[in-house]
């Protein structure tokens, strides 16, 4: 009986009640059909299979973005639902005898009437369920049943009831799981099956494939995938407003953020990636911004980013009506597996990736934002893809694998690494010997330019391969990396002596150490192939053992736990000094060379590793690839 009485907002800012039933056991929330329509907001497409007890199961075909509140706190959440015909039968299945238990007065109910049958309007997963949960509980007895109410954002919510079943009455329990088609929320990797495409993923691929254009200098030319041709975004103007501000207002505290920040906006406006408007009508979508500071970049430390997904009066973001398309490249653990198989490697990265890819100009009027010229708060529109969108990784990589395409024959070796060697923006590539490697460079170099980009902040662990870079190319200071000690997929790599290693950041042991302090902690080690399991697993332990404590987010960890976390603080320092060979192909191995392109694979592009007389494919390799 855990139902709570909620306010959901629809696409003209108002707020309809509704009934909620929390579980704890769902991985996600549920809408019925009726009180979706009611809401009007956009629906989005997806094919997901929702199971429950005895193999029973229905399918959702469409899932929405709200955002909800309770009747008692302020927190608001921002959930996707996926749309059911129904939930669950009425809930309670018969009224319940509220009157034998002394509830205490005063209490406010998640759900007053919790004891009547009513249906059943939105289901809450898991994480939303336990993350409303707050300290306090009452247990109320009658005869040999409990009624237990327990304190929630919503309101305190009651479960138990008598503990006796009979043929006459039916017996409810709520269970909901997802099976491997829920790719949205935990993909399994599974080198040998190749994923099913969703509606939106072949949709993207459409759409691209019939919309892009390349104009005369070679640059790609893309329009934005709508998931309708029919949208109310509502008014946003007055919001990017507030926002802008806000922002000034921060950057009034820090001169030197300011000024960082102001060169990065003029920087738009002298490459043409942004535009004044010398006429504003005042409609369309105007997109908030904000500086993100990266002090490890080399390059750029301060730039700005963009919020599509904030909302307009109707409730609904850019984003809200965007496809987001599905993904094209291999994975990082893929990627580093191949890069580990390579006597010699490069690395480098594309400068300003996005916003090298221009939109279309009918599309531009929904990238508005405002900034200042000439003193003034004026608009401006944005002619390239931002950083920000939902789509914007599918239109910019995607056009890498089109330049690849288009080039192929100019460039056969350097188009092939581009479609196979490339994690985003990042170039991690390599060979057997020095020439190649040459060739990879100056080959990718000229074919990149053939779509406007531009790939800097080259390194190698054969320091030839960085010699005689012409950086006229450039026109910039970073055509080489100077320091060996880099970042290559988020894995510290030293050049000079080819070998990851592992930064440490010192940990400060004279703190009160919480949950959510240990899980901050631990999620700071990073190891995608797994190089640091023993360490990995004893602090996953510590998190169990947290769990199995019973112990909230921010009350201090038990002596014992925190005396085992401060012993393994204490020694995490010594993975500096922990090295791992980069190279770790077999004495006599021979890579096979690269053929073609693979038209059936999901990512499309890989090569096979032969070592003696055993074949070891990478990713998703058809036999066609193997000699």
């Amino acid at each position: 009986m855990t139902t709570a009485l909620i306010k959901l907002r629809d696409n003209q800012g108002q707020f309809i009640k509704a009934r909620a039933l929390l579980d704890s056991c769902s991985t996600v929330n549920l809408i019925t059909d009726k009180l979706a329509n009611s809401l009007r907001l956009s629906k989005f497409e997806c094919v997901v299979n929702i199971g429950a007890v005895d193999n029973m199961n229905t399918i959702a075909n469409h899932f929405i973005k709200a955002n909800l509140i309770s009747n008692y706190t302020s927190p608001t959440y921002e959930l996707s639902f996926l749309i059911v015909p129904s939930i669950a039968d009425t809930i309670p299945s018969d009224v319940f005898p509220r009157k034998l238990y002394k509830i205490p007065k005063g209490l406010k109910l998640a759900d007053p009437s919790f004891h009547l049958p009513a249906p059943i309007d939105v289901l809450l997963a898991s994480g939303t369920t336990l993350s409303a949960m707050n300290p306090g509980q009452i247990r109320l007895q009658h005869d040999n049943s409990h009624l237990i109410f327990q304190k929630t954002s919503f309101g305190w919510v009651a479960a138990g009831g008598f503990n006796r079943l009979s043929c006459s009455s039916p017996a409810s329990c709520k269970i909901v799981k997802l099976d491997r088609f829920l790719k949205k929320f935990w993909i399994i990797e599974d080198f040998d099956h190749e994923p099913l495409r969703s509606r939106d993923e072949v949709f993207c691929e459409e759409h691209y494939a019939t919309h892009t254009t390349r104009d005369a200098s070679g640059r790609y030319v893309v329009r934005l995938p709508f998931r309708d041709s029919k949208f109310n975004l509502g008014s946003s103007k007055q919001q990017a407003l507030r926002r802008l501000h806000s922002l000034e207002n921060k950057l009034g505290k820090d001169h030197h953020l300011k000024a960082e920040y102001y060169k990065a906006m003029n920087e738009y406006i002298t490459l043409g990636h942004m535009t004044l408007c010398e006429e504003d009508p005042g409609d369309w979508y105007y997109i908030p911004h904000q500086a993100v500071v990266k002090e490890s970049s080399e390059t750029t430390k301060v730039r700005p980013v963009y919020d599509a997904s904030s909302k307009t009066s109707t409730g609904i973001s850019l984003n809200d009506v965007l496809r987001v398309g599905p993904t094209i490249q291999d994975s990082i653990f893929e990627q580093v597996l191949r890069f580990r198989t390579n006597k010699f490697v490069v690395t480098a990265d594309i400068e300003k990736m996005y916003r090298q890819v221009l939109v279309h100009p009918e599309n531009r009027k929904y990238q508005k934002i405002l900034w200042y010229y000439e003193g003034k708060i004026r608009t401006f529109i944005l002619n390239t893809v931002i950083f920000g969108m939902a789509c914007a990784p599918i239109l910019v990589i995607r056009t890498l694998h089109q330049l690849a395409r288009d080039e192929a024959e100019n460039f056969p070796n350097a188009s092939q690494i581009l479609m196979r060697d490339f994690y985003v923006d990042d170039l991690v590539s390599g060979a057997d010997s020095l020439e190649a490697i040459l060739s990879i460079r100056d080959e990718m170099i000229q074919l990149l330019s053939r779509g406007g980009f531009v790939i800097r902040q080259w390194s190698s662990n054969h320091i030839s391969a960085l010699e005689n870079i012409d950086r006229e190319i450039f026109s910039l200071d970073c055509g080489v990396k100077v320091s060996p000690l880099q970042k290559t997929l988020g894995i510290h790599w030293n050049s000079n002596i080819d070998k990851f290693c592992y930064t440490v950041s010192s940990i400060d042991l004279n703190i009160l150490y919480t949950k959510r302090h240990l899980l901050s902690e631990i999620s700071k080690i990073y190891d995608p192939l797994g190089l640091l399991g023993p360490v990995i697993l004893y602090a996953k332990v510590l998190m169990q053992d947290c769990w199995k404590s019973q112990i909230t987010w921010d009350v201090a960890l038990p002596q014992d736990i925190s005396s085992k976390w401060r012993v393994l603080a204490e020694q995490l320092p010594a993975l500096r000094e922990y090295l791992i060979p980069r190279f770790i192909r077999a004495e006599g191995a021979v890579k096979s060379e690269i053929h073609g392109f693979c038209d059936a694979c999901a990512h499309g592009y890989g090569a096979c590793l032969y070592l003696k007389s055993v074949v070891f494919p990478w990713g998703s390799i058809h036999p066609t690839h193997l000699q």
